[in-house]
């Protein structure tokens, strides 16, 4: 069994690496604090790595370090089982790592089971094995829910890697979405955190960016989350220099486990990933064909011919509950109308025309298409913009014959866009924290459509998807040294058929929600739960408490009375015939109401 790095293991595994770090690559002097290789599993010091699952099959990815970069080919063998100590092996097989790809070495597992974790690892020819992985496959037919992780934006020079961190103590994802920037060309001035020496200089020739890679691995934390979950990534313009792409590219597939629709066409990674029937995940790439061709007479197209075709279609063919759309740019419109760029940097319109702020007709086409089939299950999930941010997508948000900005409706869909894992945002660019709220709400007043904005913070985001809703958390962690502490932020709430965030909790239930264990009713656990749930109630006075359970639209789904004594009390509730969801519960006594929320599995 694989258990993730303690801090007293993480630091005697600094001290043993260091001459194999060193060894790894030649040109670097001076590593930062806390890169080292993984030399408990060498050669495999750069972990391993699974994506893009199937029902039946997920890419598996390692690397060997070979004695010399002119080493001959090595054959690597692997093997995949339902459990950890690998008595029950479901499929095994070799293969070759070699120099033409940094050896490196992909393999699609097949022959597996739905909806099923797996455990894989590989072997050398002198016997060493490398870590334990642990995947997970997607499932087919009905299914009821699914959690994702969804990022962008790791500079390994900005920070610590902390978000990874918590991310790998998790157990309850199934998939990790990386929107892009998973590397980075350059190192920002303004947020030189963890530099090595020599200074990392841009990445030109497919060797330099092949460094750039393996560097990246060096971080132990997040060797860890890639080795607990499988990815499904997208490459953005720091992965791949916009104005010489192919070699970032070349060195992005050989490093990260993606499924290539079109072997012939390696440059195109646009894909669709199918999960039941509750969800279709459709990897957009609006970077590499943008102004390639034109959507309409004179106005370019960010996705090109081709990959909008293609998306129209793949949406079009969805049957699934939900269809998410993975996005490297922000979606939904960003405004800047009647903001002085004194206050607010803008180019009087909108903030970024590098997003989809620059293809208004190409965007204003796909919404309404949305629009016209009525079919509103749709969710932009983001990244790039370095910040936290919701917002419904309304074909013209600031008509109000179409859209409603006070209860959301008209809108075709929403966007999710979760802030960096590191890179630097308002604070780093030495804005201080009351310039920044002074900003938001500046914003907020101009964009009728956004629900939700966070400009200081840096982390993650989770989707909890079920079959009437889909709950969005923001999850925060430091920077800028290691800290093994996580703040869940803003949660926001889509609810089937309404194609908006939710403004509040269902008009029924009239107490806000309370999040604070010092009241009278403490928080509930296990949450999310699968069985049962309990709390406490503490009293001086004896009672009745009425306990009620209301589904996300204010339907009542289970009523129960309890004769309490006068202390502090305990109460289980069975939740067994809850279908999976999010759920309010509301607890009634002498003292007052108070309302709590949780999710049954």
């Amino acid at each position: 069994m694989h258990y993730p790095i303690t801090s007293s293991l993480r630091i005697m595994l600094v001290a043993i690496s260091a001459i194999v770090t060193l060894s790894v690559d030649a040109q670097i002097s001076q590593y930062p604090p806390g890169l080292f290789g993984d030399s408990i599993h060498a050669p495999f010091l750069h972990g391993v790595a699974s994506g893009d699952p199937l029902p039946d099959a997920v890419l598996l990815w390692t690397r060997i370090t070979p004695d010399s970069a002119n080493a001959a080919p090595i054959t690597l063998d692997w093997e995949i089982a339902t459990d950890s100590n690998f008595t029950n092996v479901v499929n095994n097989g070799s293969g070759i790592a070699a120099a033409n790809h940094d050896f490196t070495f992909t393999v699609d597992a097949t022959g597996l089971s739905a909806a099923t974790t797996y455990y894989y690892r590989f072997q050398e020819p002198n016997g060493a094995f490398s870590r334990l992985g642990r995947t997970k496959t997607a499932p087919t037919g009905s299914t009821d829910s699914a959690k994702i992780a969804v990022m962008s934006c790791s500079s390994i020079y900005s920070g610590f890697f902390n978000a990874y961190a918590r991310l790998a103590e998790r157990n309850d994802i199934d998939l990790v979405v990386h929107m892009g920037d998973y590397i980075y060309d350059f190192v920002d001035e303004d947020e030189e955190v963890r530099v090595p020496v020599p200074y990392p200089t841009v990445p030109v020739t497919i060797d330099e960016w092949r460094d750039r890679h393996e560097y990246y691995l060096m971080d132990p934390d997040l060797r860890e989350a890639r080795a607990n979950f499988p990815w499904a990534l997208m490459w953005d313009n720091h992965d791949a220099k916009v104005s010489a792409p192919t070699a970032g590219k070349l060195a992005f597939l050989e490093w990260v486990p993606v499924r290539v629709p079109d072997t012939t066409q390696p440059e195109l990674i646009y894909r669709r990933l199918v999960y039941g029937d509750l969800f279709d995940l459709h990897m957009l790439d609006m970077q590499y064909f943008r102004d390639v061709d034109t959507i309409a007479p004179g106005e370019a197209s960010v996705l090109g011919t081709v990959q909008y075709n293609w998306l129209v279609n793949s949406w079009q063919a969805s049957t699934t509950k939900w269809n998410l759309l993975g996005s490297q740019k922000m979606t939904g419109g960003w405004y800047s109308r009647g903001i002085p760029p004194s206050i607010f940097p803008n180019n009087g319109n909108v903030f970024d025309t590098n997003s989809w702020d620059g293809y208004f007709e190409e965007r204003r086409q796909l919404f309404s298409l949305f629009d016209s089939l009525g079919r509103r299950n749709n969710m932009f999930i983001s990244g790039d913009t370095h910040i936290s941010m919701a917002m419904d997508l309304a074909i013209d948000p600031f008509d109000s014959t179409q859209y409603n900005s006070e209860t959301g409706i008209g809108a075709v869909g929403v966007e999710f866009l979760p802030t960096s894992i590191s890179r630097g945002n308002f604070d780093e660019q030495g804005i201080s924290v009351g310039v920044a709220d002074a900003a938001i709400e500046i914003s907020l007043g101009v964009n009728p459509h956004h629900v939700f904005m966070e400009v200081i913070q840096h982390g993650y985001g989770v989707l909890n998807i079920n079959k009437d809703s889909i709950i969005a958390e923001f999850w925060y962690s430091p920077i800028l040294q290691p800290d093994t502490t996580q703040t869940r932020g803003q949660q926001l709430y889509l609810i089937d058929g309404e194609g908006h965030w939710k403004r509040s909790l269902p008009t029924s239930i009239a107490q806000p929600l309370s999040t604070t264990a010092t009241e009278f009713v403490s928080l509930i656990r296990p949450n999310p739960a699968n069985s049962w749930i309990e709390f406490d109630v503490e009293s001086a006075m004896p009672g009745d408490a009425r306990i009620t359970i209301y589904n996300i639209n204010g339907k009542a789904v289970s009523y129960t009375a309890v004769h309490r004594s006068a202390g502090s009390n305990t109460y289980r509730v069975n939740i067994e015939n809850l279908a999976s969801a999010l759920y309010i519960l509301q607890v009634v006594t002498n003292e007052g109401a108070m309302i709590r929320q949780f999710v049954k599995e």
